[in-house]
């Protein structure tokens, strides 16, 4: 099970630890795939202030550009924003229906 949210940046990190067999280019189109997520309601993106800060839900319309941002992908500065991402409703049960 993922993190109910995490880091961007740590995406790639997340998905190995469930697919520890998948090579470096199978982990980068999963989270292509999990990005893509976004589009159909799946997860969303959220702004926080790290380490521990509250989380804002960013708009769809707004993430979609955050995501075509480097920056987004990078660790975040100590003290800084990151971009973090987390299942909804409907992504948490597609995930449970796809693990059964």
């Amino acid at each position: 099970m993922l993190q109910p949210h995490f880091q961007v940046s740590h995406l790639r990190w997340q998905l190995r630890s469930l697919r520890p067999q998948d090579s470096e280019v199978d982990l980068s189109q999963a989270a292509v795939t999990v990005v893509a997520g976004l589009q159909r309601g799946r997860v969303d993106l959220y702004r926080c202030e790290e380490p521990y800060g509250e989380l804002f839900k960013i708009p769809r319309d707004e993430a979609e550009d955050l995501l075509a941002n480097e920056a987004s992908w990078c660790e975040p500065a100590a003290n800084g924003f990151s971009i973090r991402i987390g299942a909804t409703a409907s992504g948490e049960e597609a995930y449970q229906q796809r693990r059964t």
